[in-house]
């Protein structure tokens, strides 16, 4: 009982300090994100590959639970449409929220990028490794998978190209 306890007053702490939101940010791995913008996750980065800066918000975080309020190994790979972007006043850390395979998640961006928990990371230059053709390939298949949009589709294509 007391963990739930616990639980329910950091969570009522952390939404009620106060936070200023923002409509478009610039993180630490060179991106420009925006409100309705596609974020990949990479790897968690803590034990078993469970993420650390990616949490379950609102009601998912009620029902996990203080231990399960992670996201899980199994989403590397996955992405998520940035829904909320804000900056918490008392520390300076952004906190996105994201719409994660049906449920809303926090992101605490910087600390996900440091750890590659959000890529493309810090320690990677956005597309290393492929050419901007095979990126358009690959963007072409989620396109035509129906995992992303149209919108996703140009704006992500007008990036490669830009790059």
């Amino acid at each position: 009982m007391k963990p739930t306890l616990l639980f329910i007053a950091l969570l009522s702490a952390l939404l009620s300090s106060a936070q200023t939101k923002l409509t478009t940010y610039q993180a630490s791995n060179g991106i420009t994100y925006n409100i309705g913008d596609t974020i990949w996750l990479g790897r968690g980065s803590g034990m078993n590959a469970k993420y650390v800066y990616i949490q379950a918000s609102g009601m998912t975080a009620a029902l996990a639970g203080p231990d399960a309020t992670g996201l899980g190994p199994g989403y590397s790979g996955h992405f998520g449409i940035l829904k909320k972007i804000m900056k918490q006043d008392d520390s300076g850390k952004i906190l996105f929220t994201a719409k994660i395979a049906m449920s809303n998640f926090w992101i605490y961006l910087d600390d996900a990028i440091a750890t590659c928990e959000i890529t493309p990371c810090a320690a990677t230059t956005p597309h290393q490794g492929k050419d901007k053709y095979q990126l358009l390939i690959d963007l072409k298949k989620l396109l035509n998978d129906s995992i992303i949009t149209q919108q996703e589709f140009d704006s992500e294509k007008k990036k490669i190209l830009a790059d």
